[in-house]
């Protein structure tokens, strides 16, 4: 076998061990409830096929740490105690968790460090050995009796051998069949020693007596030989998928050589017909490749609404068209009148000597035969070739039909596409919430208190982007959920509550948002914390006294700001909340608070279904176009200027009986240059004043505008520039014809336009002004790599030593992120990256005369002098070998922030 298909076997096992663990993980946490058969043999089986598998695919440590694991896992079976003891538990997850970061080190080919397999790992195991005791020998192979690859060989043969077969299947479709004996050849020695490998003897040698017969069948036999053994590997293929090992044919049957294409169909669809109704097979793309896709199919949505604005203008020429040709025809009616009028006496008044010319009618009088001029001619030449341009615009009328009638199949079947493959990227909620539980737990155990976890909605589906996007908001609201919502047990029990605290997360569909919910029932929010911290680091107590709740609520999102009077590991320091609002505006996300002493506090997120694309009502005002999302919008109306009711803080209207809140949008939009209105070729759908209702929550808004247009689908992009784009939008809308329209964050835009002027400036701005002088400066570090473990694992590490760190999965993120505005103190970086790798970004970066001053540390498994010496020839300021010393690195940064 190639040594490409035997890594990229690895790999998949790899993928299948990611969620073997997943699933040990919930089994263990189950056990710390009670122990019960079901959940301590599910447990059994999946350590059982990660040390098998494992020790197959030549990963030597993961399974012999999953022996032990095993092992302990017998040892509890056999013993049955009632519970298991915490220290037991916490020592199970522990070892989950090793097995976990060594996965992770072999999936991203990083190097396993040693030292700490020696100090940190073994341990573990040694006391969760000494705390158990070895399984006796009896017991052992009594406990579970499991072939060792059992879930690695179905899986192979649906994913690999499928698409290898799959590949042989369409090169015999080509009428050419071009390679055909040597890709045929080729694959029956990849599966060939794919069988040595699974140790299916009896399906090595088939592949063996199918490689034999290839390679002395005559050429005009190689398509009939590549077809029967097309034939007898789906048949071997159904027989393996069944369990019917001991049926797997030894030799192709020569017989089967004369056999027809449609004959063999049949029989590969009998063989398989029993498996294909339970089989669900899976095709393994990269996350690369569909992030590619969907950019194109933000083009495609971009290009279908330009065909569109197309069809409309050739309409629009088409119908002008045919008015010019109506308009034309009645001029030359006119000139035919005026014609005739005017050369009517012409034959009277010449008499004989016309006659003379126009022989022979010239017998005949003007009255008795038509007289015709060349000017007549002309005219009549004219009136022909405009009949012939109208049945030209019929035709093309009729062609506009039927391309209108196309271009609504292509939106309709794209539309379609769009939302299967968007359903594609989409992963359930349960994928990021399924850890949340171990964490809880294990700071329950340090912490003391007694939490329980409530989730709900782990089927909702969201996309695969956002899910990323969430993990840590999601990770540091139930951080601060516990620490600070959650009481401690004795203050519990003082306020009438249970000793056990509850925090809750739900998720839900609404419309084409997703809403997330993280609900606990502690102390809830002290406003008047809020106001006096506030007060501490400088803000105006005359603004902080006439601030309202939601204002004074939206400071806990402002970097640096903390109530808390103490600083633990997981909290206090100021630095979390900030993420959460940071991370949600990234993905175009909402958040609010609702709190009330006593009872408890719930946050409430709310993300798009999509990034790709969103529906939207473009708005103008002073020759501004706006990009209103339509899912805020509850309605667009006409504008009266006798409904304005005015208010003790300015003005409403009234709408279905209630006093809406009144913005007149273009005394809020100032610009320093003169804005005019433009002319469209899309007819607004109202061309007056207008009011757009945009619904946050419960409450609604009246934005007044000049003009509105229908909602229509937009492609959705954002902006890379050196200058950021204002508070209260998060990124353009792309129109069909090319125009680029800020798209609106609407609660951004509306605090925005809605706050204080700048001469007296809204709390945030005052906060960052104060606690620009009187909080410290927290360094910031952007972690560059395209492993998420990796930068998960650096990012717990420089956090741990008072970072706050941010993330990008390439150079290619990390510099639009640069150039957005995103402020940091050091970088990071790996080499080998995908789009731009870490050469490229250093190059970037020192061309670029506003960022070439932050110094670039290189953290790279290539340890060679070549590249060492390449980075620093670049501009890097420091050189790091995986793996690394953590207190070399952490002296480096330190060293390397404080000089720049």
């Amino acid at each position: 076998m190639s040594n490409e298909k035997e890594q990229e076997i690895r790999r998949q096992f790899l993928d299948e061990a990611q969620e073997y663990m997943t699933s040990l993980e919930t089994s263990i946490l189950e056990l710390s409830q009670g122990l019960h058969a079901p959940t301590i043999n599910a447990a059994l089986r999946v350590a059982h096929s990660l040390k098998g598998g494992a020790a197959m695919m030549g990963f030597r440590l993961l399974s012999d740490l999953a022996h032990q694991l095993e092992d302990a896992l017998k040892v509890l079976k056999v013993s049955s105690p009632i519970v298991i003891d915490p220290e037991t538990n916490h020592l199970l997850l522990l070892s989950v968790s090793c097995l976990y970061q060594i996965i992770g080190f072999e999936r991203y080919g990083e190097p396993i460090n040693p030292t700490w397999i020696s100090k940190e790992v073994e341990p573990i195991f040694t006391e969760l050995r000494s705390r158990l005791g070895e399984p006796q020998g009896e017991t052992a192979a009594s406990v579970l009796s499991i072939d060792n690859h059992q879930d690695l060989v179905p899986l192979l043969f649906e994913t690999e051998v499928e698409e290898a077969l799959q590949r042989l299947e369409e090169l015999l479709a080509t009428p050419n069949q071009s390679g055909l004996k040597d890709e045929a050849t080729l694959l029956a020695q990849e599966l060939g020693g794919l069988g040595e490998m699974l140790q299916l003897q009896d399906f090595t040698q088939l592949c063996d007596s199918i490689e034999q017969s290839l390679l002395t069948a005559p050429h005009s036999l190689i398509s009939d030989v590549t077809r029967t053994a097309l034939q007898t590997w789906r048949r071997t293929q159904a027989l393996i998928l069944t369990g019917q090992l001991d049926q797997i044919p030894t030799e192709i049957d020569p017989i089967e050589v004369t056999q027809t294409v449609s004959t063999q169909v049949v029989q590969t669809m009998t063989a398989t017909n029993a498996i294909e109704e339970d089989s669900n097979t899976t095709v393994r793309v990269s996350v690369r490749q569909l992030n590619r896709i969907q950019d194109l199919f933000g083009e495609l949505t971009i290009d279908r609404n330009g065909l569109d604005l197309n069809l409309k203008r050739l309409r629009n020429l088409t119908r002008q068209l045919s008015q010019r040709l109506q308009t034309l025809q009645q001029v030359n009616y006119k000139l035919r009148t005026v014609y005739d009028r005017v050369a009517m006496p012409q034959p009277i008044m010449s008499g004989r000597s016309l006659s003379t010319v126009l022989s022979p009618s010239s017998e005949f009088d003007i009255l008795e035969m038509d007289r015709y001029t060349d000017l007549h001619s002309l005219s009549q030449q004219v009136i022909e070739t405009i009949v012939q341009l109208q049945e030209v615009t019929e035709d093309l009328g009729i062609s506009l039909d039927d391309t209108d009638q196309s271009a609504r199949n292509l939106n309709k079947t794209s539309k379609q596409l769009q939302s299967g493959f968007t359903r594609l990227r989409m992963r359930p909620f349960a994928e990021l919430v399924d850890r949340f539980p171990r964490a809880l737990q294990e700071w329950c155990n340090e912490y003391g208190k007694a939490v329980r976890l409530n989730i709900e909605g782990e089927a909702v589906l969201l996309d695969r982007n956002i899910l990323e996007t969430l993990q840590d908001p999601l990770l540091h609201l139930l951080r601060n959920a516990f620490d600070h919502g959650i009481e401690d047990p004795q203050l519990r029990l003082e306020c009438g509550k249970s000793v056990e605290g509850l925090i809750e997360i739900r998720a839900a569909q609404q419309g084409n948002r997703t809403v997330i919910t993280v609900q606990d029932d502690g102390e809830g929010i002290a406003i008047d914390k809020i106001r006096d911290r506030a007060a501490d680091i400088g803000l105006d107590p005359a603004l902080l006294a006439s601030a309202s709740e939601a204002e004074l609520l939206s400071l806990i999102f402002e970097p640096g700001f903390s109530t808390s009077s103490q600083v633990t590991e997981l909290s206090g320091r100021g630095v979390g909340m900030d993420v959460v609002r940071t991370h949600l505006q990234q993905v175009r996300g909402e958040i609010t608070i609702n709190t009330q002493i006593g009872v408890g506090t719930t946050f409430t997120l709310s993300v798009p279904a999509t990034l790709s694309t969103v529906r939207v009502v473009l708005a103008e005002s002073n020759g501004v176009l706006l990009a209103l999302p339509s899912e805020s919008i509850a309605e667009v109306i006409l504008f009266e200027p006798e409904t304005v009711i005015p208010t003790g803080v300015g003005e409403a209207i009234e709408y279905q009986g209630q006093p809406v809140s009144l913005i007149r949008l273009q005394h809020k939009l100032h610009f320093n240059c003169i804005r005019t209105r433009h002319n469209y070729e899309t007819p607004p759908m109202l061309e007056s004043d207008s009011v757009v209702l945009i619904r946050q929550g419960l409450q609604l808004t009246a934005l007044q505008v000049d003009r509105c247009w229908t909602d229509q689908e937009v492609t959705v992009r954002s902006m890379s520039s050196f200058l950021p784009l204002p508070p209260g939008y998060n990124g353009c809308a792309i129109l069909g014809d090319g125009r680029v329209v800020p798209l609106v964050n609407v609660p951004e835009f509306l605090h925005e336009i809605t706050a204080p002027p700048k001469v007296q400036p809204s709390l945030p701005a005052l906060l960052s002004a104060a606690t620009s002088v009187s909080l410290p400066t927290i360094p910031s570090i952007l972690v560059v790599d395209d492993s998420i473990n990796v930068r998960r694992f650096l990012a717990l590490t420089l956090s741990k030593s008072g970072y706050q760190v941010e993330q990008a999965k390439d150079g290619q993120d990390a510099i639009e992120q640069l150039e957005a505005g995103l402020a940091v103190q050091a970088i990071v970086c790996d080499i080998e990256m995908p789009r731009l790798d870490g050469f490229g970004l250093l190059t970037k970066l020192k061309a670029n005369h506003k960022l070439n001053h932050i110094p670039v540390t290189m953290l790279t498994s290539r340890s060679g002098d070549k590249h060492r010496q390449l980075a620093t020839q670049l501009g890097a300021n420091a050189y790091f070998p995986k793996p690394y010393n953590e207190q070399a690195l952490l002296q480096t940064l330190e060293r390397l922030i404080r000089e720049s």
